[in-house]
């Protein structure tokens, strides 16, 4: 059975928001600074490792395994190939540049730590479970996907039912993504997201369960993430030099920070690359994050809604991702491991 399920979104998020910026800087470095396409640029050229650590329900549950009753696997799927190029973006920023795209040669290794007990210790845990079983609690994401349709409105909304999200949800993190890539040296790239004005989470008779009214996403990156994070990330900010005849019109449809300084050969722009939608039902998700372990949380029945409203009209399509993480358990005797959502 398939315990949890990690991704690639989900788990750069989470070491952005639950780890203190010290952290988070060793964890940005070795798996590519997100901010700098140039470095990941040299880390790829240089044949460097790149070294991601993930966010898995070993971190939080903390839960003893005992060989050979139990197996454990971890599966792992790939992205595209075309996905793990990079490119040299500080020359595509100019008219008339050549664009380096280099490509990792893609060998992975999994590294863990493991402690080994002996067996009289293995004997003794066992006959423990034959007296009563053990749970160990972890928080399990719930994903759910969907694509955001061109709308020409002002300040158009879009409404999305969360029928994946079931349990008690501790707290709920969600993007807003151009559907494609816009190419080398271009506006997007896997972990900058798109803005929106505000966001609602709305119960089956769409009331509001979410403070009442709707949360400005400016709310988030102000006040409420110094009491939801242990990061500085909603301060996290990309500058990058374009070629304005290409890239400037670009940026201003996708409701990226104007650039403050334009010339005929090209200007620098501060993109707000921290636009990831949190909120969360616990006054402390940092503690629940590493510990799997809520003091509060709130229950959805697969038929709350999330509700946005965006800044500006829709131009391209956007894909929206929702990622919620309720709390469940592991119960696990000499006999069965199962897990018991909450």
């Amino acid at each position: 059975q398939i315990i949890d399920t990690v991704y690639p979104q989900s788990n750069f998020l989470q070491h952005q928001l639950f780890l203190i910026d010290e952290e988070r800087k060793k964890v940005n470095d070795g798996a590519g600074d997100y901010l700098s396409p140039y470095k990941c640029y040299l880390k790829t050229k240089n044949q460097e490792y790149w070294y991601v650590p993930l966010w898995t329900y070993f971190k939080t549950g903390h839960i003893p395994c005992l060989y050979p009753k139990d197996d454990v696997q971890i599966r792992l799927y790939m992205d595209t190939l075309a996905n793990n190029i990079v490119y040299e973006t500080r020359a595509s920023q100019w008219p008339n540049s050549v664009v380096t795209p280099i490509s990792a040669t893609l060998t992975c290794n999994l590294i863990c730590n493991l402690t080994r007990l002996g067996q009289d210790l293995n004997l003794y845990r066992l006959q423990s479970l034959n007296k009563s079983p053990e749970q160990y609690k972890f928080l399990e994401m719930r994903y759910g996907t969907t694509t955001i349709p061109v709308n020409s409105n002002a300040n158009p909304q879009f409404n999305y039912v969360l029928n994946s999200v079931t349990g008690n949800v501790v707290y709920l993190l969600a993007i807003v993504r151009p559907s494609n890539f816009t190419g080398p040296g271009g506006l997007t790239d896997p972990f900058q997201y798109l803005p929106v004005l505000n966001f609602s989470l709305l119960d089956s008779t769409s009331t509001n369960i979410s403070g009442g009214q709707p949360v400005p996403l400016s709310l988030v990156q102000g006040y409420l993430s110094r009491k939801w994070t242990a990061s500085s990330y909603y301060c996290d900010v990309k500058n990058t030099y374009i070629d304005t005849t290409i890239n400037q019109s670009a940026y201003w449809a996708a409701n990226l920070t104007s650039p403050n300084y334009f010339s005929s050969n090209g200007g620098r722009v501060f993109a707000t690359t921290s636009n990831a939608i949190m909120y969360s039902f616990s006054d402390d998700p940092v503690s629940a994050a590493v510990y799997g372990s809520a003091n509060s949380g709130k229950r959805f029945f697969g038929s709350e809604q999330l509700q946005i409203q965006f800044t500006g009209p829709i131009t391209t399509g956007y894909n929206l991702d929702i990622y919620a993480f309720c709390e469940s358990c592991i119960e696990i005797t000499p006999t069965y491991v199962k897990k018991v959502s909450l």
